[in-house]
């Protein structure tokens, strides 16, 4: 077996990605792999299949709720606090490139959503001086960084189980450089790291050398294996003396192994992209009616001509000609359909980008829908923030720092997802249904941002045509008014 061959347990894994990394590549992605994701019809010409697929666009709600649930965690920045001095530049550098721990963590929550799991390596600068201690590594100003593996390129791995206790012996990572040659071409090569308790042995094969391969795109793509020799390129001492990668997790069966945390909203995005699909072809052939002529000879036929200050004129007084068009029964069964997919998809996952209408849904059932849906971004984000406050006790260990410190690592401690399309529609019912004072509403408001922070409850009494009466409204003194009720929620439809 070659060095980068995968697991199986990896090979089994990452066939469940294969959608997931299309759907995130959107339309282009779709249109490239369409024999696989948009079937070729009975009977359908080669010419017209290809046609029907340039036709076809994805609705994109699964990239679209994975980058909202992102951006909408990582819209503050993460607190840390307990850690020691030594380690605190890693909160604005994480990488060793610039890259802040917010940011860092936001990749790693994307592919937790997108993969079920994630991956950071704690890796150290090669030095130019070989055994020395850490104090001189400190001095000369080499310190430990984070390195985000992606799920796609972890692809073996070896467990040791001691006294009840799992230790990793080694894992494998493919990744691939570029260099430039002297006449400014670009060489690729694939290389594969074997991360080992004690040592760093690193791979490496020259893709010219392998006959017809292609190396893989640029992107978000499953590794390839082919034929052709590695070379042992060069063996770098491991002084940590264990393998320094943990992991997060959102849907976890198994050390380093995951099922995509999205997968049923995946099916569904693909179902929506194929019904699309043949709603788009079948409005394409209804939306051109076409002539029906009866009763014409040959010959009148030949010379007819179907245009503006033209007369058609035949000897057969029964002739005809008359437009055939579509009655469009099955268009609005298609469109139904099409709402019925992402309706589907709205339960599926898509909460933060579907909110229901206000007059239909109450708003405690809009926020038992949203709890649902944010169930897996918190599980996710509970298991990033371990995997980081992980991180930093492996970075002092580099340093060789007292380890006797507990590192804190909060993400979005009140992650609150929009499940409205109109947030403040949904803010008023909301306020409504709890009876909130004017001044707590407008507090409230200003938190979440719909509302400048100069804005008084004064202000909002002067401004007209906004529906907001009842929310500010004071509560009545009078002894016949038994209950604040809201007013009837379809007194805010908009028109």
């Amino acid at each position: 077996m070659a060095v980068n061959t995968p697991l199986r347990a990896y090979r089994e894994m990452a066939s469940k990605w294969e959608l997931p990394l299309a759907l995130m590549g959107g339309t282009p992605r779709m249109r490239k792999e369409a024999a696989k994701w948009l079937p070729q019809n009975p009977n359908e010409s080669d010419d017209l299949y290809k046609l029907r697929v340039n036709r076809s666009f994805l609705f994109n709600v699964y990239r679209r709720t994975i980058t909202s649930m992102v951006g909408n965690a990582f819209s503050d920045n993460i607190k840390i606090s307990g850690i020691p001095d030594e380690l605190s530049y890693l909160e604005y550098n994480a990488n060793g490139q610039g890259q802040s721990i917010t940011e860092h963590a936001a990749e790693l929550f994307e592919d937790a959503l997108l993969f079920g799991k994630c991956h950071n390596y704690v890796d150290f600068p090669n030095s130019p001086i070989q055994s020395v201690d850490a104090v001189t590594y400190r001095n000369l100003g080499l310190r430990p960084y984070l390195a985000r593996i992606s799920p796609l390129n972890l692809i073996g791995w070896d467990l040791a189980y001691n006294n009840g206790f799992e230790s990793v012996e080694h894992i494998r990572i493919l990744d691939s450089d570029i260099t430039l040659t002297e006449d400014f071409l670009e060489q690729e090569r694939e290389i594969v790291r074997v991360i080992k308790p004690d040592v760093i042995e690193i791979y490496a094969r020259d893709y010219s050398k392998v006959s017809g391969y292609i190396p893989r795109p640029v992107g978000m793509t499953l590794p390839q294996t082919g034929e052709g020799d590695f070379e042992l390129i060069d063996t770098i001492p491991n002084s940590l003396g264990y393998v320094p990668i943990q992991s997060g997790y959102a849907n976890k069966y198994g050390t380093f192994l995951a099922n995509p945390t999205l997968e049923d909203l995946a099916w569904l995005n693909l179902q929506h992209f194929q019904s699309s699909s043949d709603q788009a072809n079948i409005l394409h052939v209804a939306r051109v009616p076409f002539l029906l002529g009866a009763g014409f000879e040959q010959e009148d036929s030949d010379s007819l001509t179907i245009a503006a200050n033209n007369m058609v004129v035949t000897n057969n007084k029964d002739a005809s000609i008359k437009y055939v068009e579509h009655t469009g029964t099955s268009i609005s069964a298609g469109r139904q359909h099409g709402k019925d997919i992402e309706e589907q998809m709205h339960r599926s996952g898509a909460d933060i980008l579907f909110g229901k209408s206000v007059s239909r849904q109450t708003a405690q059932a809009r926020k038992i829908d949203q709890a649902e849906a944010l169930s897996v971004a918190q599980i996710s984000i509970r298991s990033i923030e371990q995997m980081l406050e992980q991180n930093y006790k492996v970075a002092a260990d580099w340093l060789d720092l007292d380890t006797d410190f507990e590192p804190t690592v909060s993400i979005g401690a009140d992650l609150n997802l929009a499940d409205d399309p109109n947030p403040v529609q949904g803010f008023v019912t909301l306020c409504d249904w709890m009876g909130l004072k004017p001044e707590v509403a407008l507090a409230e408001a200003k938190r979440r941002g719909l509302l400048a922070p100069h804005i008084t409850v004064k202000d909002i009494e002067m401004m007209e045509g906004l529906q907001t009466e009842s929310l500010f409204k004071q509560p009545s003194d009078s002894s016949d008014d038994d209950t604040n009720q809201p007013e009837p929620e379809t007194s805010r439809e908009d028109n």
